[in-house]
């Protein structure tokens, strides 16, 4: 169907009209996928056809016109000669694969967009034989069936083996979870005198690349207020690199991780999403931080958030790189010591004793840690300068474990730091 009605009731829109005798006409294997306009600030169809000249042609739905949206006449690389076309699009980034067939094999080549910005083409596999129907899913994974009519996966294991049988074409998806990612395979498959819808499912660990990552230089801008300024002198010049993710799913899970690096002497540097501070940094002249940031739900509400790095002006080969992972599974955040949450002095709401969380009250941080064994960890309470305003360890028994301990913390930002010990420990944030 289309938009959930019968598709013999659906309007039928012509996309593109063509002379057979233009190079452009599509001949094979139409793909739709979406394409955010950088311009626009939108999100909008795309879609992709090889013509007759054996190219990789592609238009995109601008201002209700469909319209080229690469810069250049096609996605593939001038003379390749492609077939099996695929798209795919994760938050901000469209990926277009095509197949290429070579001398002695196939070549598997993907091009991306990135928020409006057309990347180089990208070899990803070179195979010996005849390969066909290459699939790609997720900006991670890719598989085809070989020469030998067998469903083979990114690592050129064999994920199907069809003997006599003819595979004829297959595709997948992928749904990725906090520590590996399930792949669903399906395809068709001759057997005798029927035709056979078969699946799959299969689980990868060593699926490590973020959703997307972009290093949001462009976006630097001279601004004269920041919560750096809590430590800086106000004299000081400062500048913040920002970056709006859009394309946001409510029903996923989103980690950000923002990498971050000073030169000496070291200053302080403030990730903050919405607005709102989720990390201090101050590290170590030289080095490279990393920040990692649990999305609560709320934030990303409305699909999109803006997450910014206020830094003082000045060296431009520091590293600033924003990485966003996607989850279709909600875990528990195993606390280490690069992780830290904001919470605030005045947001007064109860603890739900069932549940792990953060509060502030009479002069006192009350707290509760949920564990599955008996360990013993370490928190520390950090301010907005680094500071640690208060360091304790804690015995922590299998189960709730309520904490209250005596603190004076004048009103601001404050940051709760848990080492690294393995254990399955969770904070939520009260506000």
């Amino acid at each position: 169907n289309w938009n959930g009605t019968d598709v013999e009731n659906a309007e039928l829109q012509l996309v593109k009209e063509y002379d057979y005798t233009e190079a452009t006409s599509p001949k094979y294997s139409p793909v739709i996928t979406n394409y955010y306009d950088k311009l626009l600030y939108n999100i909008v169809p795309s879609i992709g056809w090889i013509s007759i000249n054996n190219e990789y042609k592609t238009l995109g739905k601008i201002n209700g016109t469909w319209r080229e949206i690469v810069n250049s006449p096609c996605v593939n690389l001038l003379g390749q000669l492609c077939s099996n076309p695929t798209a795919d699009y994760k938050l901000n980034k469209t990926t277009f694969v095509w197949q290429v067939e070579e001398d002695l094999g196939t070549s598997i080549w993907k091009r991306e967009i990135s928020s409006g910005t057309v990347n180089e083409p990208v070899q990803i596999s070179s195979v010996e034989g005849m390969n066909t129907n290459a699939r790609y899913d997720g900006g991670k994974i890719f598989a085809y069936i070989n020469d030998g009519c067998n469903l083979v996966d990114k690592n050129n294991a064999v994920i199907h083996e069809s003997g006599e049988n003819i595979i004829y074409s297959m595709d997948l998806i992928t749904k990725p979870l906090k520590t590996e990612d399930v792949v669903y395979y399906t395809w068709v498959e001759n057997e005798g005198m029927e035709y056979l819808i078969k699946g799959m499912t299969k689980y990868y660990s060593d699926i490590a690349q973020p959703d997307f990552a972009t290093m949001p230089t462009d976006t630097q801008t001279s601004i004269t207020s920041s919560p750096i300024y809590e430590y800086l002198p106000k004299k000081e010049p400062v500048e913040r690199l920002s970056y709006t993710l859009v394309g946001m799913e409510p029903d996923m899970y989103y980690e950000v991780k923002v990498v971050t690096s000073e030169g000496s002497p070291v200053k302080p540097q403030i990730i903050q999403i919405d607005g709102e501070v989720y990390g201090v940094v101050t590290g170590h002249a030289n080095s490279v931080d990393t920040t990692v940031i649990e999305v609560p739900k709320t934030v990303y509400a409305n699909g999109e958030i803006t997450v910014s790095i206020d830094r003082k002006k000045g060296n431009p080969n520091r590293i600033a790189e924003i990485l966003v992972y996607e989850y279709e599974q909600e875990n528990d955040l195993v606390a280490v010591s690069n992780v830290i949450m904001p919470f605030k002095k005045d947001f007064g709401k109860e603890l739900n004793e069932t549940e792990t969380s953060i509060k502030y009250s009479d002069k006192k941080l009350v707290f509760n840690i949920s564990s599955d064994e008996n360990c013993i960890k370490e928190y520390k309470v950090i301010d907005v300068t680094g500071r640690t305003v208060e360091k304790k360890t804690l015995k922590l028994t299998n189960g709730i474990n309520r904490i209250e301990v005596p603190v004076s913390m004048r009103t601001g930002i404050y940051f709760v730091q848990i080492d690294g010990q393995k254990t399955n420990t969770k904070i939520t944030v009260l506000k």
